[in-house]
């Protein structure tokens, strides 16, 4: 993929300037309209002073404005990071290791310790003014800088920031165009936040295949809002599928025009993956990847179903390995570390050299997953080596165990952690959302686990969650410190 995401754009605005490419709250924007409000902007932000030795934090929220600020600092060469909120009227703590020199704020100001905070306003239709088209034809030509750093979810403890070159940019973009057959009849539903890997590189691609970009309206629910605009393709975790088969209930409604719907950022339980299935869209796809290397397998759904820890086959141009403790590759089936290897994996964290030097090796990203590689090329991911539990002197991964528990009937969500015990020995925690009557304990020994069997368990409205929609286990963690209740 040659060129710059705006010449894309702008292309596809020569070829069908009226064609829909933007659906916000707004209303309708074309790709000629699209183009016109990015060089505006563009221009604004020059004469606000930005130049390509910035680096821009947006705090904005999922709007029309946002998707612009995104392709009109693109369009300047000048990198940018959206921070992780749906709702700008919160200002975020900006960490050193953000390296920002100014924040755009559509809401609260954002303090900046050596920058500066430009404000705008009216995020769902903002008034642009012209473009300055000699100025922004004199801009040097892009070349393979700093595009954008996109945070991890930081459900450890402390978020990392993946910076994206040009290079790493564009072969990302043009790896979701092949593997979802992006083009102009794409219209993508975007409900995850644009701060996500996932969310920000679709958009920018399926622009660029002259596709169209549906914006989220907080007051319609998901199954109506995409069969209103006849989405193809859309992506969520695991737990907004489930919010969404709880707005569908027993109504029958399905996604009608549904072709891809992307399982992203989280395991998908194999609960969740039929109920889908059978409720929303037959076309769920899994996927394996991560906010630094992006997709590294992917494969239909039913995977899942049959086989709770498949995520799905190595994508050709990506290479996976399970390897032991020395770093040695184990053969087909055998489980060990896996690691991760491609040209659009970056190879370093922002601003955290250490973590980058345990992290990344020999050219190889190591995410901190247990899994294997069978010899068709199929991933499996047995559990996160964070998580694993310590019990009678073996390794418990908490996947296992959440499959069957989640399993019964009786339960719509469950978490599986560990807290510190007698001796070497943790202690099993499980915290469960369960349907109205149920009894947890009751559950639990219905899932038949044996001395794998959670010992201490916490029933919750709902689990916490990062905005990409991943359980957070810390704040299970100090919720059970706090006497097991959230």
């Amino acid at each position: 993929m040659a060129g710059t995401v705006f010449d894309h754009i702008a292309f596809q605005a020569r070829l069908k300037p009226g064609a829909l490419a933007v659906h916000g709250l707004a209303g309708p924007v074309s790709f000629a309209q699209l183009v016109r409000d990015v060089e505006g902007l563009a221009t604004e932000l020059m004469e606000r002073g930005l130049t390509q030795a910035d680096m821009v934090g947006l705090n904005v929220g999922f709007s029309y404005l946002h998707v612009l600020l995104v392709l009109a600092l693109d369009r300047l060469g000048i990198a940018s990071m959206s921070f992780a909120t749906v709702n700008p009227a919160t200002a975020p703590a900006v960490l050193p290791q953000f390296g920002l020199t100014a924040a755009i704020t559509a809401g609260a100001p954002v303090a900046i310790p050596s920058g500066r905070c430009i404000e705008l306003r009216d995020e769902h239709r903002p008034r642009i003014g012209a473009a300055d088209a000699a100025r922004l034809a004199q801009l040097a030509p892009a070349g393979d800088q700093l595009m954008r750093v996109t945070w991890t979810s930081g459900t450890t403890g402390t978020a990392k920031g993946s910076p994206m070159d040009r290079a790493i940019q564009q072969l990302r973009l043009e790896a979701l165009r092949k593997l979802r057959a992006l083009g102009p009849g794409t219209r993508y539903f975007a409900i995850m936040p644009l701060s996500s890997g996932y969310c920000y590189a679709m958009a920018l691609a399926v622009l660029c295949a002259g596709g169209a970009l549906i914006l989220p309206n907080p007051t319609v629910d998901f199954v109506t809002q995409a069969n209103t605009f006849g989405a193809t393709a859309s992506g969520a975790a695991p737990g907004t599928l489930l919010e969404i088969l709880g707005q569908v209930g027993t109504s029958g409604r399905r996604l009608e025009t549904m072709i891809y719907l992307d399982a992203v950022g989280a395991h998908l339980p194999s609960r969740t993956a039929r109920d889908v299935m059978l409720h929303l869209t037959p076309n769920l796809r899994s996927t394996y990847g991560s906010t630094e290397g992006g997709w590294a397998a992917t494969g239909d759904a039913a995977l899942c179903v049959a086989d709770p820890g498949a995520v799905g086959y190595v994508i050709p141009w990506m290479a996976v390995q399970a390897v032991d403790a020395a770093d040695r590759p184990l053969p087909a089936g055998g489980e060990g570390s896996l690691r991760i290897r491609g040209a659009q994996v970056v190879m370093r964290y922002h601003g955290d050299e250490a973590t980058s030097q345990r992290v990344f090796r020999d050219g190889w990203f190591y995410p901190g997953d247990l899994g294997m590689v069978t010899a068709d090329g199929l991933v499996r991911v047995t559990g996160r080596i964070e998580d694993v539990i310590l019990r009678g002197g073996a390794m418990v991964s908490p996947l296992p165990i959440e499959e069957a528990i989640g399993a019964q009937p009786q339960v719509r969500e469950v978490a599986v952690f560990a807290l510190p015990g007698s001796g070497a020995t943790q202690e099993i925690w499980a915290a469960l959302v369960l349907e109205p009557g149920a009894d947890a304990r009751a559950v639990v020994a219905a899932a038949a686990l044996g001395d794998r069997a959670p010992t201490k368990l916490m029933v919750a409205e709902r689990l916490p969650r990062n905005p990409n929609g991943k359980v957070v286990r810390r704040v299970l963690a100090e919720w059970a410190i706090k006497g097991g209740k959230p």
